[in-house]
């Protein structure tokens, strides 16, 4: 595959946005199994009314060649300038030949409604928050499964991605990635502590490779840290498996 460098830019809609119930919860404090209490459920249906009304989903990726990965100095040089930094990053590509970088947003009105409710109403502030935590996550999960489909028309394969704040990747590494983006266009900011303005917002890098096996490697594998919520070991076997129960990409 020959990257274009083109930087593809879409409006989402939010209707197309898949908030599980379950993730929810989860996030909520109630585990698997555990009822939840019907006064919350009827303030989460409640609250996801409003939120879709305010979600304002768009996104950008781009795709670039990968000149060199060196494990020694831990760094990742993309198109032969870019240079990304840290262990984990030069692991989660360590197959991949090139790399897909994406930016997610769900815009400033959402926020805004979150730190207004947070004003007044600080249960409902929060269960608002959650449900755009995990619906931002789905829009980052959707562009994924695009780039997925994309490379794969053309015989490659994606791998996990990869966020600046993952792990070791220090969070700096947004400025890096945001170099490759045209993230005005989106209305996000970096702070001077390379946190995203509006906050549900999500970055990440995504490598791409021919073989299928290398690239379902979860650089979660060599991680000691085994209660990390974001754990995803075999996150792209799992993609890949119910991608083809449903037919071709």
């Amino acid at each position: 595959m020959t990257a274009s460098h083109e930087l593809v830019t879409k409006v989402f809609s939010p209707s197309a946005l898949m908030i599980d119930p379950m993730e929810v919860a989860a996030l909520l404090g109630y585990p698997t199994g555990k009822q939840v209490p019907q006064k919350v459920l009827t303030i989460l249906t409640e609250l996801q009314s409003r939120a879709l009304d305010l979600f304002q989903p768009m996104y950008q990726y781009t795709i670039f060649p990968i000149h060199s990965i060196d494990h020694e100095k831990q760094t990742v040089t993309l198109d032969g300038i870019h240079v990304f930094h840290g262990e984990g990053v030069a692991e989660a590509l360590r197959y991949s030949t090139q790399a897909a970088i994406f930016l997610v947003t769900l815009g400033h009105p959402i926020v805004e409604e979150i730190e207004r409710l947070n004003r007044v109403d600080v249960s409902r502030g929060f269960f608002l928050d959650v449900l755009s935590s995990v619906a931002v996550e789905n829009l980052a999960e959707q562009v994924h499964l695009e780039i997925a489909r994309l490379v794969l028309s053309q015989g490659w394969y994606v791998g996990h991605r990869y966020s600046p704040g993952f792990c070791d990747w220090d969070l700096t590494q947004q400025r890096v990635l945001f170099s490759f983006l045209d993230s005005p266009l989106l209305s996000v900011q970096l702070t001077d502590h390379c946190m995203m303005i509006p906050r549900k917002s999500v970055s990440a890098i995504i490598g791409t490779g021919r073989k299928r096996e290398e690239m379902a490697i979860s650089p979660c594998g060599n991680c000691k840290r085994t209660d990390c919520m974001a754990r995803r070991e075999d996150y792209m076997n799992i993609l890949y498996q119910s991608e083809e129960s449903h037919g071709p990409f």
